[in-house]
């Protein structure tokens, strides 16, 4: 699976319960994103509810399979509450349902640098 391909299961996958995009000119998308280590939304972009943001380069797992090389492609998608109202729990279980064997994880953020209310799932596929 690609990140375009993951990107687009995910957004009608959580289509309910995505929050929304705030762009500079004023017009308005769903909130959720690609973006690489480190990268931040554009500037003059705002974010209201729940934001998906998938990490743009998978993690490759090396396997053997009948001696044939391979890799898993782990993806690592973070759900960030922006209102610290809403629970997590519904939509990250959607994830795992659809994407057996995800792992789920809260995020640990220190006070003042973000939401408190994040989860960080990784999503592997073969």
């Amino acid at each position: 699976m690609t990140v375009l391909e993951l990107r687009n299961a995910l957004a009608a996958l959580l289509t309910a319960s995505l929050g929304t995009y705030t762009l500079g000119n004023g017009s308005t998308t769903p909130a959720i994103s690609v973006r690489a280590v480190g990268e931040r939304r554009p500037v003059d972009t705002t974010v209201t509810g729940l934001e998906v943001v998938i990490v743009r380069d998978p993690e490759l797992t090396p396997v053997e399979v009948y001696k044939e090389p391979g890799a898993f492609r782990e993806w690592t998608v973070y759900l960030i509450d922006w209102s610290d109202a809403t629970s997590l729990e519904a939509p990250a279980a959607a994830v795992v349902a659809a994407y057996p064997g995800t792992l789920v994880r809260a995020a640990s953020v220190p006070k003042g640098v973000g939401p408190q209310n994040q989860m960080e799932l990784t999503i592997r596929f073969q």
